[in-house]
């Protein structure tokens, strides 16, 4: 059993105190039934168990290296088939 000391502002406190009284109950007993009412704590969210996470994959024209490559596709120059240098933000062409 783990004990918890919480500090109450007297408003409070006398609100606790009315609802244990409403209830027929103690307000150690009452708060005990609020966190019984409190939905369960679910385990942590394992990824390998979405559907999304099976699926294998689909037929797609993109590279297959797009993720290690990705800069080489977005700043190639067809024209040129060299990638561009770049110089203090800018493209020297």
């Amino acid at each position: 059993m783990t004990a918890l000391t919480i500090q109450l502002l007297e408003e409070e406190y006398r609100r606790l105190e009315k609802a244990a009284e409403q209830a027929g109950k103690s307000v150690h007993g009452i708060i005990h039934e609020w966190i019984a009412q409190l939905p369960e704590v679910e385990e942590p969210f394992d990824v390998t168990r979405d559907p999304i996470y099976q699926i294998e994959g689909w037929d797609s024209d993109a590279p297959t290296d797009l993720s290690v490559n990705l800069d080489k596709y977005l700043y190639y120059h067809s024209s040129t088939h060299t990638a561009p240098t770049w110089r203090r933000g800018t493209v020297a062409q």
